[in-house]
């Protein structure tokens, strides 16, 4: 199991198609201040979860004010306010959907 693990691996390595199927993409949770409700559903992440994820890193709550947010394929959310951007890595990840990205 081990080995096939670190085959996967290398394949993803070299492989930027292959890594998307096996990893993921990142994926845009809110466009222009407004939420992406298909996104949010798709990734299993809630209102409440980005609200967290906005206040722990920019420490604010208006999610109007975002213009942009994504979820990364690590679980990471970044936002963007305007002409500079946040990330909140220092924050729990956000739950991703669940596939076979997750044994990677």
């Amino acid at each position: 199991m081990v080995a096939f693990h670190r085959f996967l691996a290398w394949i993803a390595f070299y492989s930027h198609a292959f890594g998307n199927l096996i990893k993921g993409t990142d994926e845009i949770l809110i466009r222009d201040g407004e939420l992406l409700s298909r996104e949010l559903r798709n990734n299993h992440v809630t209102k409440h979860d980005l609200q967290e994820d906005l206040r722990l890193a920019l420490h604010a709550e208006d999610l109007a004010r975002i213009r942009s947010a994504r979820l990364e394929r690590s679980g990471t959310s970044f936002f963007c306010m305007g002409s500079w951007t946040l990330s909140a890595r220092h924050a729990v990840p956000l739950r991703r959907r669940v596939s076979h990205s997750t044994f990677l």
